[in-house]
C-alpha cells in the first residue's frame, strides 16, 4: 500500500533548540499491534468510557476492544503521526484510530463481541 501523507509541519523540539519535523499519514499495517499495546497500555486505563466500564480489568473486554480496533484498523483510515529525528530515525507520537459508519451499516461494532464484555454495546 503507498503511503498516504496528509500533512507535514515542522515544531521546536522542547529538549533542545532544534526544529523537529513531523508527518501526519495513515497508519502503516505494520504498526497495528504497536497501536493495540500502546491503547491497551496508555489509553484504556485513562480515557473517561474504558475506565468507567473497568474494560482494562476484564480480559474478556480487552480481547473484544482488541478485536474491534484490528477490524478498525484494516480499514486503512486511521491516522499517524511520525516525528523525524536529525539522524534519520522515526518515532510514532500520536496515533487516532478511526471509526467509519454509515447510516446503511448494520448496528453494532462491525465484528462479533461477547456480551460479557463490559458495558460494548451501541
Amino acid at each position: 500500500m503507498l503511503r498516504q501523507i496528509f500533512h507535514k509541519f515542522s515544531a521546536k523540539d522542547r529538549d533542545s533548540d532544534k526544529t523537529i519535523e513531523y508527518r501526519v499519514q495513515i497508519l502503516p499495517t505494520h504498526l497495528f499491534e504497536n497501536v493495540l499495546e500502546l491503547y491497551t497500555r496508555d489509553f484504556v486505563p485513562d480515557e473517561t468510557m474504558c475506565s468507567t466500564k473497568k474494560i482494562h480489568l476484564s480480559e474478556k473486554s480487552e480481547q473484544d476492544i482488541h478485536k474491534f480496533w484490528r477490524h478498525e484498523m484494516q480499514k486503512n483510515v486511521s491516522l499517524a503521526c511520525f516525528r523525524n529525528n536529525h539522524e534519520g530515525d522515526e518515532e510514532l507520537v500520536a496515533v487516532n484510530v478511526l471509526c467509519i459508519k454509515s447510516k446503511d451499516d448494520v448496528e453494532g461494532f462491525g465484528v462479533e463481541v461477547s456480551r460479557e464484555s463490559i458495558g460494548w454495546k451501541i
